[in-house]
């Protein structure tokens, strides 16, 4: 995630007078060392002088302690405070985002409080720049954290869909991201995610429309191209698919490893995703009855599979596909076609009966023990 800080209090400290009854609870909360007995100074004041011109630095030190005291709740209702003080304080709504993220972990506290910083910098950005010298390097430096919060924002999008198990939520924080900036950083990554949760929740012309706008930005994605590919064999278009899983394939082969990761991080990832683009390939000629490309693409993408059902469908293939070049006078493939017919009846799967029947046809047929 992006490392930007939690921005300082902007607030200045006020100036007691000592005289009022308000100015000597503000000396008290100054002296007061005791975190507990502070926080609780704090609380009188708010409740007593919610009007009154220090309100908004007391909440901010009570946010503070919100936070060391692991009250996101309580830190969320000082921040609510707060911009209704200032509507444009940028500061408190980031800080109320963090606590969503970290604290509550609420993907939908997330999505709320990046519409609110995204409305906070599209107000910033759209109003005048002061004409006073003073005034306007502070409407510039304002600006320009503004800015910095909205790339933070695009992070903690991308960081809640990685923590979140709901792939409605996923989809949600995908698409409040494209909205928020189609062109950041995280877009590609999270597209990934997003493209998942639009299969898990049934929605694959989301998805199909999702992968082909990625792939239009970054035409090879591996990622993309399989899971386009992926999309395509379920629609009965083999022959798209194929080319796409053919150009993964080819950008598996060629692609250096990726900026931010290392060549350690990179290599099995490379593997695993050659081999599902060889696998798809390997499916395909099966379905096509092109036995003897299946035979090449699947026996390929075997030591790189990972899912059970797909490893078992390799070998379901591979076993059919050396049956069916036995059949045509490859006698020396039978073995082959028993051997991967047995592996895939082994794994748990859609397959597994199947592969059962044609080991033992296989077996009988060509009297092998």
């Amino acid at each position: 995630m992006l490392a930007v800080a939690t921005l300082a209090a902007q607030r200045p400290a006020p100036m007691p007078d000592a005289a009022t009854p308000e100015g000597k609870l503000l000396q008290r909360i100054a002296s007061e060392t005791d975190l507990a007995n502070r926080r609780s100074l704090l609380e009188e004041f708010t409740s007593a002088y919610p009007n009154h011109e220090a309100t908004g630095w007391v909440y901010e030190q009570l946010i503070d302690a919100y936070r060391s005291s692991d009250e996101p709740d309580k830190l969320l209702a000082a921040g609510e405070h707060l911009l209704a003080l200032d509507p444009t304080d940028f500061t408190t709504a980031q800080n109320c985002l963090n606590a969503a993220l970290q604290m509550k972990k609420d993907p939908d506290l997330v999505l709320r409080w990046a519409e609110t910083i995204s409305s906070i910098a599209d107000q910033l950005a759209h109003s005048p720049k002061p004409s006073d010298e003073n005034e306007a390097a502070a409407w510039e430096t304002r600006a320009s954290n503004a800015k910095m919060v909205e790339m933070y924002t695009e992070s903690v999008l991308y960081e809640s869909a990685q923590q979140s198990k709901n792939p409605y939520k996923i989809a949600e924080l995908g698409e409040a991201l494209a909205l928020h900036n189609p062109e950041s950083e995280y877009a590609i990554p999270m597209a990934e995610l997003q493209f998942k949760a639009y299969l898990e929740t049934g929605d694959s012309d989301k998805a199909f429309t999702l992968a082909k706008g990625m792939l239009a930005r970054s035409p090879d994605n591996v990622q993309m191209l399989l899971n386009l590919a992926s999309l395509y064999k379920s629609r009965q278009e083999p022959e798209k698919a194929l080319a796409l899983a053919k150009q993964a394939v080819e950008v598996t082969n060629s692609e250096m490893t990726p900026e931010g990761m290392s060549d350690a991080q990179w290599e099995p990832r490379k593997i695993a995703l050659r081999s599902f683009g060889q696998y798809l390939q390997g499916v395909i000629y099966a379905a096509a009855e092109k036995w003897s490309d299946a035979d090449v693409q699947l026996r390929a993408s075997l030591p790189g599979i990972q899912r059970p059902q797909s490893k078992a469908e390799a070998l379901y293939y591979l076993g059919l596909a050396n049956y069916r070049l036995a059949e045509k006078g490859q006698a020396e493939r039978a073995p082959d076609a028993l051997l991967f017919s047995r592996q895939s009846a082994e794994i748990p799967s859609s397959f597994q009966q199947m592969a059962r029947k044609n080991a033992e046809a296989i077996r009988t047929k060509f009297q092998i023990p």
